[in-house]
């Protein structure tokens, strides 16, 4: 399959750019979220992901971002004339809010519209492109073929306990190479994580999906009944978006509906969720940019502005430095990161969000 344009002028395409990085701290700020960091040679993760499937788009009006009021500016200034529309939620609902006001909106501009979305803090090195757009293409036809919602899973390439999980059922494949799901698991224990690698039937769930955006209202009408009403009322009446409840479609939809495939995926694929992952696939994609000395010191990730650093008989830590910040923490402790965050909002510190 040729990774040529999807000869269809009703498939859209949205990028999910609403969230805040607060585990990416100080990197990730109010003024530079985490869908504008730079990771690898010189492109932003939201840049990476336009780059990914513009070559499927029959037009950049057909490429969407979803985003909210804090970073709408910052967003529209970054990606320019690339994309056909920037969908802004006033404030952050989670994904099964923006996700559901896109499809409103989707549906009110093409009431034929099939849609894909897609997160953009996802990671997949650039030399893999080719294998993301077939498998792309793959779920778009089998979206317009059938009233399903598809899901995309990567094939687990180690034990990880900090990605969710798909089940399939393996003896439901059909022709297409789509597996009905079994069940959804959420973020397993180490010991779990080592299980699931030797299974065949488990897969990292990347929250890519789409399906026919009629089909996604219908589903949400059923599924998350309150959410829907708010959604609807906000949609025709401009009422309170702060009502909508902040669920992910993981839990409003995904995991309640009974319409839903998979399709396993082999391309690297990466959740740049917290500091560690961050530093980690810029050591081995990026160009290094700290002089570094370590003496009797192992496994450290190190980011800094322009200063030297030497570390001596210290491993396993991470260190970031910014212009008026320094952070430093431990590689499995990475995630306690956004306890900063929210400490500093307590404080009202805004200089240093």
């Amino acid at each position: 399959m040729s990774n040529s344009p999807i000869n269809n002028e009703n498939v859209y395409f949205v990028i999910l750019a609403g969230g805040s990085g607060e585990r990416l701290w100080p990197l990730s700020r109010q003024t530079i979220p985490k869908q504008l960091l730079t990771i690898g040679q010189g492109k932003t993760l939201i840049e990476q992901a336009i780059d990914r499937i513009s070559p499927l788009a029959i037009s950049h009006k057909n490429i969407w971002v979803s985003t909210t009021k804090d970073y709408e500016d910052a967003i529209a200034a970054h990606v320019g004339d690339r994309i056909g529309n920037i969908v802004v939620e006033p404030v952050s609902r989670n994904t099964g809010a923006s996700i559901l006001y896109c499809c409103y909106l989707l549906q009110q501009h093409d009431p034929n519209a099939v849609a894909l979305f897609l997160p953009a803090d996802a990671f997949i090195p650039r030399q893999e492109n080719e294998t993301f757009r077939t498998h792309v293409q793959q779920l778009i036809k089998a979206i317009k073929h059938d009233r399903i919602i598809t899901l995309s899973g990567v094939k687990p390439t180690h034990s990880s306990s900090r990605y969710g999980y798909i089940e399939f059922d393996a003896h439901t494949r059909n022709q297409t190479g789509f597996h009905k799901i079994a069940k959804f698991h959420e973020k397993p224990t180490q010991a779990v994580a080592e299980y699931y690698l030797q299974t065949n039937t488990m897969l990292w769930n990347i929250g890519m999906f789409g399906a026919q955006v009629s089909v996604f209202i219908d589903t949400f009408k059923t599924t998350a009944p309150t959410l829907f009403a708010c959604i609807d009322a906000y949609s025709k009446d401009n009422d309170l978006y702060e009502n909508a409840p902040n669920i992910s479609i993981d839990y409003a939809v995904i995991e309640q509906a009974t319409n839903v495939w998979v399709l396993p995926a082999q391309f690297t694929w990466c959740d740049v969720g917290n500091i560690d992952v961050f530093l980690t696939l810029q050591e081995n994609y990026g160009k290094k940019t700290t002089k570094l000395i370590e003496i009797d010191a192992h496994n450290n990730l190190i980011q800094t502005s322009d200063s030297f650093v030497a570390i001596v008989g210290i491993s396993d830590i991470c260190v970031v430095q910014t212009d008026n910040i320094l952070l430093i923490t431990t590689r499995d402790k990475t995630d306690l990161v956004k306890n900063i965050v929210h400490q500093l909002k307590k404080e009202s510190s805004q200089e240093y969000l």
